[in-house]
């Protein structure tokens, strides 16, 4: 007797026979799997590359910034002659500089009827569409935030491309992993000598960001021959030693690449990662409001922040480099 299933239909087409004449209820609801494969989207840290506080001048039309400078002749000047009954003091004094940057709102709403509640109630094994719809909005500030912090929005700019900073395109004329072990041996000094020439030999820096598809070559070894150390490890060790800080950071970043950046050059940015320098301000973080409707069949709920754009208080930190390969 052949054992091939040779399925035929009976009188209750819920009841299929076999060659055995066997019957076989078959069930016509499908089983839908609750997993659901979502959109995935490049997540940045933000706040590990620029100072980020929250909750500072929440609702407010103008975020106010002040940086200072010493207006004083030095030490020397100060120094006391006691040859007589009474001493002249040098006058010490300080300038402020005001800097304003504007913060602006974002929200959004999502909506549902009765009737998608009611399905979704009744579907148990798929994913809520209400909150499938949060989530999406809740990504979308996040990722919206992320943007800000290194390309500005609104009408700013972000850490990567303040008008204001001269980009240096001598410097570094390949990607770094490509470079030869005796350029790669060059190059950390080389940067640092040039930072610090701009910033006066006064801050050493203590953060480089580069491109994401540059950093992930960095994994090679430096010397195929001798495969002993990273071009990363060899770097974050080079970096250490100059700035006399061993907690330096090389970081790598989605938007320096020029296809994220501006389709033509690949970014580089060397800086000093102080709140003194630059700070990037969430003044509302993400808040929800309860569902609520006008008729019981229609209901809404908005999700709202607020955002101050990176503030660049001392531009002079921050050294852009690269090159358009």
């Amino acid at each position: 007797m052949s054992n091939k299933l040779n399925i035929r239909v009976s009188n209750d087409d819920r009841v299929f026979l076999n060659d055995m004449g066997i019957s076989q209820a078959i069930d016509t609801l499908t089983y839908v799997s609750g997993k659901l494969v979502e959109q995935k989207f490049y997540e940045i840290p933000f706040a590990d590359y620029v100072p980020t506080v929250f909750g500072e001048g929440a609702f407010s039309d103008e975020m106010v910034y002040y940086t200072n400078f010493a207006d004083s002749e030095g030490f020397d000047t100060g120094i006391i002659s006691n040859g007589g009954r009474s001493a002249s003091l040098e006058e010490v004094d300080t300038h402020y500089e005001k800097i304003s940057v504007t913060p602006f709102f974002w929200g959004k709403q999502t909506t549902y009827s009765v009737l998608e509640l009611q399905q979704a109630m009744r579907m148990k094994n798929l994913p809520s569409l209400i909150e499938r719809r949060e989530k999406v909005r809740y990504k979308e500030w996040q990722l919206g935030l992320q943007k800000t912090a290194f390309l500005g929005a609104n009408g700013s700019t972000g850490l990567l491309n303040n008008p204001n900073i001269t980009v240096n395109t001598s410097i570094l004329s390949n990607f770094i992993k490509d470079l030869s072990t005796a350029n790669l041996n060059t190059f950390a000094g080389a940067l640092i000598g040039a930072y610090l020439n701009a910033t006066n030999g006064i801050i050493f820096p203590d953060t480089l960001v580069i491109p994401q598809g540059d950093f992930a070559g960095l994994g090679n070894a430096t010397d195929a021959t001798y495969p002993i150390k990273t071009r990363l490890g060899f770097l974050q060790e080079a970096f250490a030693l100059a700035t006399h800080n061993p907690n330096f950071k090389i970081l790598p970043c989605f938007y320096c690449d020029k296809a994220n950046f501006n389709g033509t050059n690949n970014r580089y940015v060397l800086y000093n990662r102080s709140e003194e320098h630059m700070i990037f301000n969430i003044n509302v973080d993400y808040t929800v409001t309860q569902f609520a409707s006008t008729n019981n069949f229609n209901f809404a709920s908005a999700g709202y922040g607020q955002v101050t754009p990176l503030a660049l208080l001392r531009p002079s930190t921050v050294f852009y480099f690269g090159h358009n390969l």
